[in-house]
């Protein structure tokens, strides 16, 4: 189902998963404006009421959130979320940040000041 700028799904439980399509830019205040808004399309939809969200994305890496600005959306959007270490997203990095699949950190591109510093990153032998 989708509200706004984000997409939520039951799972189980009283749990509701987040989804953040990569076809717009990630704008903190439509973020904001969604999960207001979904509270009760998700109680409608859902029959549920007391539920969680869990959202497990590239952009809640507690790495990526050292590397960007305080005044990013990406760093904006990790800090509306209790975050726990989570998977590697390096697959998940280099699909939605480079367009691409595994290659020489070398060869990566610098078009973003994001892709800049994850390529940086990376090169320093960091994961």
């Amino acid at each position: 189902m989708e509200v706004g700028r984000l997409q939520y799904e039951y799972v189980d439980k009283n749990i509701v998963r987040i989804h953040i399509p990569s076809d717009e830019k990630l704008e903190i205040s439509k973020v904001l404006d969604s999960i207001h808004r979904a509270k009760n399309v998700i109680k409608d939809y859902f029959k549920i009421d007391n539920f969680q969200y869990v959202c497990d994305s590239w952009l809640l890496s507690p790495e990526i959130h050292e590397l960007v600005s305080k005044d990013s959306n990406i760093y904006r959007f990790y800090e509306l979320f209790d975050v726990s270490k989570g998977y590697d997203c390096i697959r998940d990095i280099f699909d939605f940040v480079y367009r691409t699949k595994e290659c020489d950190y070398r060869e990566l591109a610098e078009e973003t000041s994001l892709q800049r510093v994850i390529k940086e990153y990376l090169l320093d032998g960091n994961c």
